[in-house]
Order: structure tokens, then sequence, then C-alpha cells
């Protein structure tokens, strides 16, 4: 679980609680479910070869939640390439699919550069954790912000600490039992 704070609107936003607790099938390839309910997102991913791939995504919009857009990657964006260590450099170019109501679909190039910055100790309830800082940077062609800009924190058996945009900034709340 993750506390959410909006920098655009400068408020604490809901939780966010993220997690997979299942497979199946996505695009002819098993893949696991990672989920963010609150949010309306669902990711399709694929460990292989030490590498975190998220095959494409299902997203609610906010408004009309009963409008999902089904975001294909082709490449698949290899989003974690390990092990982690500090410098290390990997870059993704692709398009992103996407597809709403089954009749309409916009293509749009993705690129982004993804570089692991440094290792550094958070304490989560008092337990302190190794975690790596990786920096992305994204630009693409369709869509009002470009580049984006991410840095997300990862820590070894837990998974994202810490993420934060110029928008956003997303904590997680404690380690789970």
């Amino acid at each position: 679980e993750y506390d959410f704070f909006s920098k655009k609107e400068n408020r604490r936003d809901r939780d966010i609680v993220c997690f997979i607790e299942k497979k199946e099938e996505y695009r002819g390839r098993e893949s696991y479910v990672y989920e963010a309910p609150s949010r309306g997102m669902v990711y399709f991913v694929v460990y292989e070869d030490g590498k975190f791939i998220v095959r494409g995504a299902k997203v609610r919009l906010p408004i009309f939640s009963f409008i999902h857009l089904d975001i294909e990657l082709d490449p698949p964006l290899c989003v974690l390439k390990g092990p982690l260590k500090t410098g290390a450099v990997w870059e993704y170019e692709g398009t992103a699919k996407v597809r709403f109501l089954a009749i309409g679909r916009i293509d749009s190039f993705i690129g982004v550069k993804f570089e692991v910055k440094e290792e550094s100790i958070f304490s989560i309830n008092g337990e302190n954790v190794s975690v790596y800082r990786v920096h992305a940077v994204m630009n693409r062609s369709w869509g009002d912000e470009n580049p984006i800009t991410s840095d997300i924190w990862l820590g070894r058996g837990i998974g994202t600490v810490k993420a934060e945009t110029k928008n956003s900034l997303m904590e997680i709340k404690g380690l789970g039992e």
C-alpha cells in the first residue's frame, strides 16, 4: 500500500494498493497481472532473463470509468534490467498501440532512456532497506507533456519503495507481513 500525493493539486490523494495475484493470457502469452485498482490500471508483465518486461496495459478513463484503453507495446518494454548497479543504462524505442471502444486506434511512438543513478538506504517501519534509484526520461509522439521524467526507488524483494514525477509523489506505507 502506498501514500499518493498530487503535486499538481497540492493535496494527498487516496491510498494506492498494487498487487500481483494471478496470471492470465495476454496477446498469446501467459503474463503476470499487476493491478492498481484505485488508479484503474492493469499491466501485463513477464520476467525473463533478468528483465521485467511490460507487454501491455488496460487503463480505465478517469471520467468515463466504463471505457478502458487497451495499450499494446510493440515491442514489449523492458522496465527493469537486473542485476541493478549504479551507472547501468538501457533504452527502449517502440510503439504504443492504443485501442478504445473496440473501434478506434491511435499509435504513438515511445522512446525511453533508463539509468540507475544511485544506491541508498531507506528506513521502512524502522528497517533499513537498500534501494536503487532508476531515472527514466520518456518522449512520445502523442500527448501533452514531453519529455516525461520520473524517478523510481526499488528495493530487492520489495519492488517500488518510492516513485516521483513532476506532478506526483508515491511512497510505500510499510512492509507487508
